[in-house]
């Protein structure tokens, strides 16, 4: 998988408005599958499902998912790392912000006072498709 296809997948799982964000704690939660409908974060949602067990176990960012699993270094191969991370980082904050009042700015230069919206994740992820092939 490239880093076009990452933002495509991670874009389309999302903007099923019954896909939450997974977040617990301070950390992602790249997969969990205890409810009525799995959880994924960011990364989560590209995880193939034969990890996706394994992944549940693994708190951190997509370095510390690699420790763990190193059989997804193949899978995440092309993805580029930085905006692998960004993207993370931008649906953590969208994740967290999402139980405050909505219509404050993203993307402002102070972004922790900002809640990101599911409206500007998909924003965002869609900004990116257009950098990678």
């Amino acid at each position: 998988m490239n880093t076009q296809t990452a933002l495509k997948r991670c874009f389309t799982y999302f903007n099923d408005l019954n896909n939450k964000p997974g977040y617990q704690g301070n950390s992602c939660v790249y997969f969990n599958g205890d409810g009525p409908e799995p959880i994924r974060c960011a990364i989560g949602c590209l995880i193939p499902p034969r990890f996706q067990e394994r992944a549940s176990y693994v708190f951190g960012d997509l370095n510390d998912l690699m420790d763990e699993i190193p059989e997804l270094r193949t899978v995440f191969a092309d993805i580029d790392r930085d905006t692998a991370n960004e993207m993370q980082g931008i649906h953590d904050d969208w994740a967290r912000g999402e139980c405050q009042p909505i219509g404050r700015p993203a993307f402002g230069d102070d972004i922790d006072s900002y809640p990101v919206t599911r409206e500007d994740f998909l924003d965002y992820l869609q900004s990116m498709m257009c950098f990678h092939n």
